[in-house]
């Protein structure tokens, strides 16, 4: 996960390098569910399912022309998956 924080710094660093960048954000979310099932012939199935996703936004003006723009870049959202299984 440091390193999935790292690479969204380095990109916002990177937008606020731009002399019309005007405005550069970062953010960071994680989700979590966890799911179980039973069965009423004794078997059962629990699931814990991570996404992990970060997005940056940049925006830029030109202040001569009026005109701003803003970017934003999504990360592939990652999906991890634990699970048991139990027969009874």
């Amino acid at each position: 996960m440091a390193e999935k924080l790292d690479i969204l710094r380095r990109a916002t660093e990177e937008v606020k390098k731009n002399p019309k960048s005007t405005a550069a954000l970062r953010t960071f979310n994680v989700r979590s569910e966890d799911k179980y099932f039973a069965s009423s012939e004794g078997s059962s199935i629990q699931q814990l399912i991570l996404q992990i996703y970060g997005n940056v936004d940049a925006t830029a003006t030109d202040r001569q022309a009026g005109v701003s723009r803003t970017a934003q870049l999504y990360s592939k959202r990652r999906r991890r998956q634990a699970g048991n299984t139990s027969r009874r």
